[in-house]
Parts: C-alpha cells; structure tokens; sequence
C-alpha cells in the first residue's frame, strides 16, 4: 500500500487491488493458504502480502470519503454546466459493516472511527447504522449489478459502506430534527 494508492482513493478511482484473508502459514516449508474459494491462483502469479496497519487503514478512509466528495462535486459541476443529465443523490442514511478486525482495538482505542468519518464527510446524513461481520460482500469500483461486469467477492479486513437516500427526493423523517423544528415553532 503506497501512497499512489491513497491518491487513487482520493481522486474516487477505487483500489487497484484486492486483499484477501490469509487461513494459515506455515514457517518451516513457506506455505501460504488463503480461504477456499477466495481467489484463483495460476502457477506464475505475483502476489502481495500485506500486514493490517491502523495509521494507514485511517489514511485510507479519509482518502475513501475525499474520493466519494471529489466524484459528488464534479457531478454536479458538469450537471450545472449542462453537460450530463442531473441525477441528483442526496445521502439520508448510511449502513456501515466493518469486519470483526476493525473495532476500537484496531484504531487504537479510539470507539466509532468509521462511523464519525461517515458523520464528518457527510454531516447531513443523520443516521449512521450497522454492525460487525466476518467479511464484506462487493466490487472494487463499488460497481456490482446486472449490467455489472465486474463479480463480487468476498473481503476480509474491510468495510463496506452503503448510502440509502429518497429516489423521490422527498425528505426523509428525522425524529431529532422534527422535535427541534416543533421547540422553535
């Protein structure tokens, strides 16, 4: 993980790469096995390996979020400039699923690091729900559909963040906020 990876993220071009789970080592042949079925390997492939590290996975979703910030605003400037159609997405809630590796002990006793990234690059999203699991289902480019080329896969040590929002652009009942609109009428 070099810090092109980390401009990658920031200019909302996705990872390069996919990182999977390792099973087991062993030190006394150098034998490596990855989880059945994770990935496909072919005599003469280069692989990586890398070790989870805390300062760099902070790096990495601050890179994450300027990526999804930079990639909102240049739409927007291309639909004001009438180039494209506007298909505007306002964000009202966020499902955030962290593997069971990335909780306050990762990010060095420090509770909730991704949730207040979510809630410091999206401030308008009043809602930010999820839990921990065992690995995250998706693509890379964050692109997994019908018309989708691209084929989920199983991710260890990860997170997935999945953005809701009105397709209507109706907006969506906040109780904290309608009880503050109720004191000031």
């Amino acid at each position: 993980r070099t810090p092109s990876e980390l401009a990658r993220l920031a200019e909302g071009k996705g990872h390069a790469f996919t990182v999977h789970q390792v099973a087991s080592a062993a030190m006394k042949d150098g034998s490596v096995t990855l989880s059945l079925g994770s990935v496909n390997i072919q005599p003469g492939q280069r692989m990586r390996f890398f070790v989870r590290e805390s300062a760099f996975a902070k790096k990495e979703i601050k890179a994450l979020w300027t990526g999804y910030k930079r990639r909102v605003l240049t739409n927007a400037i291309k639909a004001n400039q009438g180039n494209e159609t506007s298909t505007s997405f306002t964000p009202t809630g966020c499902f955030l699923f962290p593997t069971l590796d990335r909780g306050n002990k990762f990010f060095l006793g420090k509770a909730g690091f991704e949730s207040e990234a979510v809630m410091d690059y999206l401030p308008t999203v009043p809602s930010v729900s999820g839990f921990f699991c065992n690995g995250v289902i998706g693509a890379l480019n964050g692109d997994v559909g019908v018309n989708s080329r691209e084929r989920a896969s199983l991710y260890g040590s990860a997170s997935g963040y999945i953005l809701v929002g009105s397709k209507s652009g109706r907006p969506i009942f906040v109780p904290g906020r309608a009880a503050a609109e109720a004191a000031r009428a």
